[in-house]
């Protein structure tokens, strides 16, 4: 691929790469579907030859997800500049144009959809169980690239240091809930109720040290309260940007998740291993993509994996009531004994080998319960 300068940029009005080797990419979603995209954007990328990927800007949408995955993206090899959609930017001769179909469609979407010039496929997600990296890149694919699927990675971004200093005889895990239940719109549905009794379990048997990372006030009340009855967790949320949630997690063993963006970004690393808690969304649409380093649990409930069967989706969250008060039904009977069950199978296939720099006593068996010899210590990383 064209390489970029050092500031991580190929451009302004006098691009070190002509438009004619550039493309050109609208998406206004959820960092979570950007992280999907990453095969395709770099499937884009090796088009032709090697293609600098630049991501559109719309101005008519002030959306602070935009800024935090256009930021972390500037730390991809792959990933150009980030450009605003206006009269000057329409006069640009791209290669090529991909507007992502998973998006809010404002001016400049409608304008890259028009340009990428191939029928935008309008996924029946509850009948084609495709995933959605395979998903995008069929829409690649439309556009002439013939490789196979390149892999869902992304680098850690390059900062001074490590987010903390972990002691050696501790795991350190991160607890992701994206969609807390004081959460709007229908995506609170994905909560899970019980990290609590999950982080006694796991400090308990495991010695291991609590992170609790988010961006969301909704993940901020859920983190606050948790954080404040175990004093052996760490509250992350609202604390980081983007680059260093990445490198935080990346020091991480285990990451145990929601249906969420971070947990893509935890997929998409070369460490750590995921478990995924999915009720109501579907996991061939959305779970982990690095099926090597993670694992899904989910209840044994009838109704599992309800998304986009509109009849079942719409009746549970009538019967819910309250969004303050309830639980949903598939994710409050995903017990952390199921969840503590992924995470034995996870120890038992690593730490004998690769880990071995925590011995606990065996299941059941606590170790440190309620102490704290060493605490990880946040470090300096600007």
């Amino acid at each position: 691929m064209p390489k970029k300068d050092k500031e991580g940029s190929v451009g302004g009005s006098s691009p070190t790469v002509p438009y004619e080797r550039r493309a050109a990419v609208y998406y206004y979603n959820g960092i979570g579907n950007f992280i999907q995209m990453v095969p395709a954007l770099q499937a884009l990328g090796f088009m032709d030859g090697g293609l600098v990927v630049d991501l559109v800007r719309d101005e008519t949408l002030s959306d602070s997800r935009f800024e935090a995955y256009a930021e972390l993206a500037q730390t991809w090899p792959w990933m150009g500049e980030v450009v605003n959609f206006n009269s000057q930017f329409k006069t640009r001769p791209y290669a090529y144009h991909f507007a992502n179909p998973h998006s809010q469609k404002p001016p400049a979407w409608q304008f890259g959809a028009e340009k990428y010039g191939h029928p935008i496929w309008e996924l029946n997600w509850g009948v084609e169980r495709l995933h959605e990296v395979e998903y995008y890149m069929h829409s690649i694919r439309q556009l002439g690239f013939r490789g196979p699927t390149p892999p869902k990675l992304i680098p850690v971004p390059n900062l001074r240091g490590p987010i903390i200093d972990a002691p050696a005889d501790r795991i350190q895990v991160a607890f992701v809930n994206g969609f807390f239940m004081e959460a709007s719109m229908r995506w609170d549905r994905k909560a899970w109720p019980h990290f609590g009794p999950l982080a006694d379990l796991l400090h308990g048997i495991y010695n291991a040290d609590i992170h609790l990372v988010g961006f969301s006030e909704a993940e901020l009340i859920w983190a606050e309260r948790l954080g404040a009855d175990k004093r052996f967790a760490f509250n992350w949320v609202g604390r980081l940007n983007i680059k260093e949630e990445v490198k935080l997690l990346s020091q991480m063993d285990l990451v145990v998740s929601t249906d969420t963006g971070l947990m893509h970004v935890a997929d998409a690393l070369e460490k750590p291993y995921v478990v995924a808690l999915f009720g109501g969304t579907l996991v061939s649409k959305n779970g982990p993509w690095n099926r090597h380093k993670s694992a899904v649990v989910r209840a044994p409930v009838q109704c599992v994996g309800c998304q986009h069967s509109m009849p079942v989706w719409r009746q549970c969250g009538q019967e819910i009531g309250s969004r303050l008060t309830k639980t949903w039904p598939c994710m409050d009977a995903l017990s952390p004994d199921m969840v503590l069950k992924e995470v034995r199978r996870w120890w038992s296939k690593r730490h004998d080998d690769s880990l071995g720099r925590v011995r606990p006593d065996g299941p059941g068996h606590p170790t440190g319960v309620g102490s704290v010899t060493q605490r990880p210590n946040r470090r300096s990383s600007e």
